[in-house]
């Protein structure tokens, strides 16, 4: 029974030094070894862990990541206006001879025209450029169109003075739209969203009257 008495722990003193004091042998009679319990998740009535509870988006993260969703699709709609000018533009640039780039510049131009409100109807690219384009922009579109015309359809022969016919046309369209209508206008017009769709609803048609050529 002296045995069984083990001295009360002291605050303050390393262990090594109070086992010192301990009877030798120590006699037990029960030794009772206790496993670690292991830490459960709390799962809620369906079963799953809180964790993966919290993971869960609410109505109002969805409505919001929604409502980002449609911001962003209406930003890419009210810039492609001026995303297919850039496209346009960068057809010009990478053009490698006079006759693939009158074709881009003609489709460029005539896409600059029609967003800066010269829409055309039922004319002809070359009725448009003589009595629509040249009366209120004196950018030479009627002479340029000749020229692209006889290149169209004269398996794109160059002539002396094609080039530069073709350049000076091509410097004067947005300098011409901007005096006529504006820079801030001008800007404003790429974002009509109606009148960008009007444009690719009618066909661009490049085809000559015998009369003039």
């Amino acid at each position: 029974d002296e045995a069984k008495k083990i001295p009360q722990p002291r605050a303050g003193v390393a262990i090594e030094l109070q086992i010192e004091n301990f009877p030798s042998p120590i006699v037990a009679d029960e030794i009772h070894i206790r496993a670690k319990k292991k830490e459960e998740k709390p799962r809620n009535e369906k079963g799953r862990s809180a964790q993966q509870q919290e993971k869960k988006m609410t109505w109002q993260e969805m409505a919001w990541m929604a409502g980002k969703v449609l911001v962003g699709l209406l930003l890419v709609i009210l810039l492609l206006p001026l995303l297919y000018l850039f496209y346009r533009l960068v057809q010009i640039a990478l053009a490698k001879d006079v006759s693939a780039k009158a074709d881009h510049v003609y489709r460029a131009s005539l896409y600059r025209f029609h967003m800066a409100g010269f829409e055309r109807e039922t004319e002809t690219p070359l009725e448009y450029a003589e009595k629509t384009i040249d009366p209120n922009l004196h950018v030479g579109f009627a002479d340029f169109m000749r020229m692209y015309l006889r290149l169209k359809y004269s398996n794109g022969v160059v002539r002396e003075g094609d080039a530069d016919t073709l350049h000076q046309f091509a410097n004067k369209v947005a300098a011409s739209v901007r005096a006529k209508k504006g820079v801030l206008k001008t800007i404003l017009n790429y974002f009509n969203i109606m009148r960008a769709s009007r444009y690719f609803q009618t066909p661009i048609s490049s085809e000559p009257e015998t009369k003039t050529l």
